[in-house]
């Protein structure tokens, strides 16, 4: 599995990575956090990991420097425990590793910080140089169901 964890395809990394966490198999998770291709696929794993230590692993990362990317990918789980503290560095992730995704989960976050970042980002990431020509392709089918809606501070499984 480690193999497909560093396949160059997204998707197969998500799948695997998302495979491994519903079984609660942390070791493989927790080297993909230090892995430049991998980060935020790793920080998505984690969140969705209901246990006592894929948390404690979320909280070691979060204080890590150069973590960002991972934080992007548990986004929801940070936002859904409400912490102040974390405010700061949820923008950081925005900024360096954020997609549309996690902005408009800002956006609808309840946090006022989040959601103006969020709506910032959108703003700049619609933005096309008048010089530009667009060439407009239908979207790519999503296999990912929509994300839920996460409340600042209003998740049950954020402990």
């Amino acid at each position: 599995l480690m193999s497909k964890l560093r396949n160059e395809n997204g998707s197969i990394r998500v799948f695997v990575a998302n495979a491994l966490g519903q079984r609660s198999v942390l070791e493989p998770i927790i080297e993909l956090t230090n892995s430049e291709c991998c980060k935020k696929d790793a920080g998505s794993a984690l969140a969705s990991i209901q246990s006592p230590a894929a948390k404690q692993i979320l909280q070691r990362v979060f204080n890590d420097p150069g973590k960002e990317c991972v934080i992007a990918g548990a986004h929801a789980y940070y936002i859904g425990r409400g912490d102040p503290a974390t405010e700061d560095k949820l923008l950081a992730a925005l900024t360096s590793c954020g997609d549309s995704k996690m902005a408009q989960l800002f956006i609808a976050s309840g946090n006022e910080r989040l959601a103006a970042a969020g709506k910032e980002w959108r703003r700049l990431d619609e933005y096309v140089p008048p010089d530009r020509i667009v060439v407009h392709m239908p979207p790519a089918p999503s296999f990912e169901p929509p994300a839920p809606v996460v409340k600042w501070g209003q998740t049950s499984n954020s402990q």
